[in-house]
């Protein structure tokens, strides 16, 4: 089969594939999201301690995507951008 023909056929496969779907709305309350920074310890004789550092990204927000329409995730590098949307 032509290469062109292959491609258009799987387009096609694609649209009616989308076509067939409903649309559907995302609705999140209260996500909240902390990342670790770094753990760190210190010892002294007979003592040992251990820290975990935390930084709260996110706190008790509540998003809506509605139904059949494009939601962007824009922020600056190590924003979280990815982190988020792996959730969504």
């Amino acid at each position: 089969m032509e290469r062109s023909l292959l491609k258009k056929k799987r387009l096609d496969m694609l649209a009616n594939g989308l076509e067939q779907r409903d649309p559907v709305t995302i609705r999140v309350k209260g996500f909240s999201l902390s990342v670790p920074l770094h753990n760190f310890e210190w010892s002294f004789p007979g003592l040992l301690k251990r820290f975990r550092s935390v930084k709260q990204i996110l706190k008790d927000v509540d998003a809506i995507s509605p139904a059949g329409e494009l939601t962007a995730i824009l922020g600056g590098s190590g924003s979280g951008k990815v982190i988020n949307s792996d959730f969504f």
